[in-house]
């Protein structure tokens, strides 16, 4: 049975919250995005990174084989749900679990080849998750919302200043959704003309890799103070992706209906943009890495450079930045873990330890402290917590039965981290 929320008067407050939005047409409510790690990279600004206080030593409350391939990290709802994205071959594809028991609270049946993405949770426990050919919402208790066709399949999904839902796909769509209705709110932009006749599942298979094919291979990030959008894009011939930069606001000399517009194109990242765009706290700087390894600052308003970093390569396609501007990124399977400090014009190397084989990307919470997956023995996987400003270990914990890699560490609203391995099964700690 599922387990009662902690607050019947939280869950009232959000229904009625929602009837209030649904009357009012089209209007949408401002900062949607929940408290914990409500989408793919923790937040809008894909920073891997959550004020919340993580435990320094966290203990085992519950684990859950998921019996599939799990492709990234999971996410948090306002109300204790997690929510966790397989790709099994029993038929359920996105599940949501009690955050503190382990118990599944519900689980919805998709095409296992659309579990490519993280789903989003909205402040009101509202899950929001892409299949191929169409974008999907499910209430608190996994029932449809609504169902909005798309072309391709959804790759990452944000929430934009004004509460509408931007939806980018692997075929390079662009659209952007009522989230109550899930109405589109504009036309549909196409990076890549003639999306609409594509099949939805057109180069998904190079997705995980970022390959030609997937010409939006990674979640974008959106800076909720102005509307500017990041991501990245492989133009169809081109030997590299670029990193790209639109705005989303309402259109000069209208009525003000919302407008989706390229701001600038960064073409000169060696091999080409390969991560999903970061943004620091403050908006101003753009984070990327290329293919060869290669960490770059960018400047959000130009798209020029401020500098680079060259990195073990393969990277892995996610880094995390905290709130004073400490970078954490992580090898694409292992490797050592570093972590670095922008410094405005020049990064410095905070600290390193060539001691850690980190086998996954690593995540940050408030009070200075750090997770990540790391190789214990020959292929285990331990749960290890750093102090972010030393990298000294404050505590490791092997996860029992574990093999091979991490799909990257979350932190909920109520500081329990989740750590789920890509072979299937999902640890939780307090």
């Amino acid at each position: 049975m599922r387990r009662v929320h902690r607050s019947a008067v939280t869950v009232m407050a959000a229904v009625s919250a929602a009837l209030l939005v649904g009357g009012c047409g089209s209007e949408a409510p401002a900062r949607m995005n929940s408290a914990g790690w409500s989408a793919a990279f923790a937040d809008a600004h894909n920073s891997r990174s959550v004020t919340v206080e993580g435990p320094r030593a966290p203990a085992p409350i519950w684990s859950r084989p998921l019996g599939g391939v799990i492709p990234q990290s999971v996410t948090t709802g306002p109300e204790n749900q997690v929510i966790a994205v397989a790709r099994t071959a029993s038929g359920c594809t996105v599940f949501s679990f009690d955050d503190e028991a382990g118990r599944k609270n519900w689980c919805n049946p998709l095409d296992f080849r659309g579990a490519i993405s993280t789903p989003l949770v909205d402040r009101n426990d509202n899950t929001y998750f892409g299949g191929v050919g169409a974008m999907f919402s499910f209430n608190t208790f996994g029932q449809t919302r609504w169902r909005t066709p798309v072309a391709g399949t959804p790759i990452g999904m944000q929430f934009l200043p004004d509460g509408n839902l931007l939806v980018l796909t692997q075929l390079g769509q662009l659209s952007v959704l009522n989230p109550q209705t899930g109405a589109k709110i504009i036309a549909s932009v196409e990076l890549v003309p003639g999306t609409e006749t594509s099949p939805g599942d057109w180069g998904l298979d190079q997705c995980q890799d970022a390959g030609p094919l997937c010409v939006a291979a990674n979640p974008p990030a959106v800076d909720e103070s102005n509307g500017h959008v990041y991501l990245t894009f492989w133009t169809p011939g081109s030997f590299t992706a670029s990193l790209i930069a639109m705005s989303y606001g309402p259109q000069p000399n209208t009525d003000g209906t919302p407008v989706l517009r390229r701001l600038w194109t960064d073409d000169s990242l060696p091999g080409g943009a390969n991560s999903a765009p970061a943004l620091s706290a403050d908006g101003k700087t753009v984070y990327e890495v290329d293919r060869q390894g290669g960490l770059w600052a960018v400047d959000a308003a130009t798209g020029r450079s401020r500098w680079s970093h060259q990195l073990t390569p393969p990277v892995a396609r996610s880094v995390s930045v905290s709130p004073d501007g400490l970078i954490i990124p992580a090898p694409a399977e292992q490797g050592p873990l570093i972590a670095l400090r922008d410094k405005g014009g020049r990064v410095e190397v905070a600290w390193e330890r060539k001691d850690l084989i980190a086998v996954g990307p690593a995540s940050q919470a408030g009070g200075g402290v750090g997770y990540v997956l790391t190789r214990s023995g020959a292929d285990g996987i331990a749960l290890t917590t750093f102090d972010t400003g030393s990298g000294k270990t404050l505590d490791q914990k092997v996860l029992p039965g574990a093999q091979g890699f991490g799909a990257g560490v979350s932190i909920s609203h109520d500081g329990i981290v989740l750590a789920p391995t890509r072979i299937g099964e999902l640890f939780a700690f307090k």
